[in-house]
């Protein structure tokens, strides 16, 4: 049985599916950041995949099991020998460690630097509650938590990778993921973030390190008797012992890369959005005073659907407009984010409340486009009488005319003031 669970979860961490590939091949290494050396270990377990959500993407997982049941069967027909299955035995649990400890660790980094928990946009304060989706209430809830809370569970999963890595400090490793770990499978059910695979794998890559341990475990907590550990007998065996130890290099070597990029790498400084170039001090909340389209003048109302209510300009080249009626939800989770390799529509996913474009700068004129579907929406040469007042002149992708002013308000947020101290909101 324990032949089958090793085999089953070697089987689980080789990517098997073209899109891994096709993304792996499309790396550019010259412009390396950390999100692509995070990608290769963010693989879909299993040999066939069934859907990103729900039960049902764990049916490849079925397809899995039946596989290493012939592979574990076969290799114990063929097993020529004690010393032989010894030593694959123990290279398969320290495979099994090296997966287990590179996978946390970069979890963990990415949540001791706040990279995997992006801070909340302007569009963020100001869409409704209500719109939003539930993964995006979570993140958005995680990002902006105090007291280092993100912080502090990166620390230990950080911690825990690293003490599995050693086999006297295995067991205290796997504890640690293990209680992280099953915090975080049930909060992709929960809140429908679409890491549930990854994050199911991981824990039972920590489960298959703690059975070989339960014995002595429960004589320890449980019966309360003086337990002693069975010293492990390295059994030698050239091929395994030079692929461990290449291993062990390739091991550092990614680590290395990976946390340099992500604590120094330019891509992670504004991390997920990209800051080409935009208008610079044009960031903030403005109210639509006046919408004009075509030839006819469009007043305040709160049923028109074709006005505009307000607009959010980003600290870098993307704005979100808001209407009377909620567009449709970019249904699309975190997970998916990520995978798409274009991380800028992170500000759109989950939204139903607004919709979102990026745009580029010609001189004193900008062309929206749509941040999800990357179709031209809108051209508009740009005044900005002063600063609290732009002038947006242009047409739709149709031809039609559009001419809309704009006055900012000066808002202040109470998620910027901080706490325990006085706070006064003009």
């Amino acid at each position: 049985m324990f032949r089958i669970l090793l085999v089953f979860v070697v089987l689980l961490s080789v990517p098997l599916n073209v899109e891994y590939y096709n993304a792996f091949f499309s790396i550019k290494f010259s412009e390396l950041n950390f999100q692509d050396i995070f990608q290769l270990l963010h693989h879909r377990p299993g040999i066939v995949s069934f859907g990103r959500s729900g039960l049902i993407s764990y049916a490849g997982w079925g397809l899995t099991l039946l596989a290493a049941i012939l592979l574990a069967l076969v290799w114990q027909k063929r097993d020529k020998g004690a010393a032989t299955a010894a030593s694959l035995y123990q290279f398969i649990l320290d495979f099994v460690r090296f997966r287990l400890s590179i996978g946390v660790l970069f979890y963990g980094v990415l949540l001791l630097l706040s990279l995997y928990f992006p801070k909340p946009a302007i569009s963020d304060l100001h869409s409704q509650y209500g719109q939003l989706a539930p993964w995006k209430i979570y993140f958005l809830s995680s990002a902006v938590a105090s007291a280092g809370y993100i912080q502090t569970i990166g620390v230990f999963l950080i911690l825990g990778a690293l003490l599995v890595l050693w086999n006297r400090t295995v067991v205290a490793g796997v504890l640690i993921l293990l209680f992280v770990l099953s915090n975080v499978v049930l909060a992709n059910f929960a809140y429908s973030i679409g890491d549930h695979l990854q994050a199911s794998y991981l824990f039972l890559l920590a489960l298959v390190l703690l059975i070989p341990e339960l014995p002595s475990l429960y004589s320890l907590l449980i019966l309360r008797t003086k337990t002693y550990t069975e010293a492990i007998q390295k059994e030698t065996n050239p091929v395994f012992d030079s692929i461990r130890k290449g291993g062990l290099l390739l091991y550092v070597l990614t680590a290395l890369v990976f946390v340099t990029l992500a604590a120094f790498g330019t891509r992670s400084a504004e991390w997920p959005y990209d800051r080409y170039e935009h208008f610079s001090g044009i960031a903030g909340y403005y109210q639509v005073h006046s919408f004009k389209q075509g030839e006819q003048e469009f007043p305040v109302s709160l049923t028109d659907s074709i006005r505009w209510k307000d607009v959010v300009f980003e600290d870098g080249p993307q704005l979100s407009i808001r209407k009377n009626h909620p567009s449709h939800l970019y249904d699309i989770n975190p997970a998916e984010v990520w995978d798409s390799g274009n991380p800028n529509v992170y500000l759109a996913a989950g939204n139903a409340d607004r919709l979102f474009y990026s745009y580029t700068v010609d001189k004193d004129s900008i062309r929206l486009v749509d941040l999800v579907t990357k179709e031209p929406s809108y051209t508009f040469q740009l005044v900005q009488s002063d600063s609290a007042k732009i002038l947006l002149n242009g047409f739709k992708q149709d031809g039609t005319p559009v001419t809309i002013s704009l006055t900012k308000i000066n808002k202040q947020y109470l998620l910027h003031k901080g706490r325990r101290k006085p706070i006064v909101i003009n």
